[in-house]
C-alpha cells in the first residue's frame, strides 16, 4: 500500500479490532511517517503498545501525545488502564480522574474506573461511576438490578468494560461480596499476555472458582 496516512490509521485500527496487535502496530507506525503530527494516530500506538505490554514505550508516547494536546479524549484513560494492569493504583486513579476532568460523563471511562475500583474492594464508589454512565448514556452500561444472592445460593455478577472483566459472587441479603476475580488480578495477568478475550475471561473465571472452593461456596 502507498503510505497514505488515512489508508494505514484505519487499518491499524481495523487490526487492532480484531486482535491482530502487532499487525496493527506496523500500520500505525506507516501512518505516523505519513503523517507525523496526527495526534489519533499516537494514541492508537500508545494504546496497541499497551495491549501488547509494552508499558514503557506506551507510557511515552501517551505522554507525547498529553504533551501536544492535555484535553484530547482517551489518552489519560489508557495511560490508566496501564497503570492499573500494572498495579500501580495510585497513578491510575490520577489518570482516570484526568480523564474525567476531560469529559465527565464519558461512559467508556466511567466503566474502565468502575471496574478498576471493584479490583480495589471499592465496590459502593464503582456503581456510583456505573449509575452515572448509565444516566449520562443510558445502554451502554448495564447494571443488573434483579435476581437477589442468597448466602445459600449467591449471585453471579459479570461486569466487562472495554478492556478488562470483573466477576463476583454476591450475598445481597447480606450486601457482601464473597469472592471476586478479574483480570488485574496477579494471578491472571502473570497468564493474559497475547490470549484473546474469550481465553482472559476463561482465566478469570478459573480464578473466580478456585476462590470459591476456597471460601466453601458450593451453588
Amino acid at each position: 500500500l502507498p503510505k497514505d496516512y488515512d489508508v494505514h490509521y484505519e487499518l491499524a485500527r481495523a487490526l487492532n479490532g480484531a486482535g491482530r496487535h502487532s499487525q496493527a502496530l506496523d500500520a500505525v507506525a506507516t501512518a505516523i511517517e505519513a503523517r507525523p503530527a496526527a495526534m489519533e494516530s499516537r494514541l492508537l500506538r500508545g494504546e496497541i503498545l499497551g495491549i501488547l505490554e509494552r508499558d514503557e514505550e506506551a507510557l511515552t508516547e501517551l505522554r507525547g501525545v498529553v504533551a501536544a494536546d492535555p484535553r484530547r479524549p482517551g489518552v489519560h484513560r489508557t495511560m490508566a488502564i496501564i497503570h492499573a494492569r500494572a498495579g500501580r493504583e495510585q497513578q491510575a486513579t490520577n489518570q482516570y480522574e484526568k480523564e474525567l476532568a476531560v469529559d465527565p460523563d464519558d461512559p467508556d471511562t466511567l466503566a474502565e474506573y468502575a471496574t478498576f475500583l471493584m479490583h480495589m474492594g471499592k465496590h459502593d464508589e464503582a456503581a456510583a461511576l456505573l449509575e452515572r454512565g448509565h444516566a449520562a448514556a443510558p445502554g451502554s452500561i448495564r447494571v443488573r438490578k434483579t435476581l437477589e444472592g442468597t448466602p445459600e445460593r449467591p449471585r453471579l455478577a459479570v461486569f466487562r468494560s472495554l478492556n478488562h472483566i470483573y466477576v463476583q459472587v454476591i450475598d445481597d441479603l447480606a450486601g457482601v461480596t464473597i469472592v471476586a476475580a478479574s483480570d488485574l488480578d496477579a494471578d491472571v495477568r502473570k497468564g493474559r499476555s497475547g490470549k484473546k478475550k474469550s481465553d482472559v475471561a476463561s482465566l478469570v473465571g478459573e480464578s473466580l472458582a478456585k476462590k470459591a472452593k476456597d471460601k466453601g461456596v458450593k451453588s
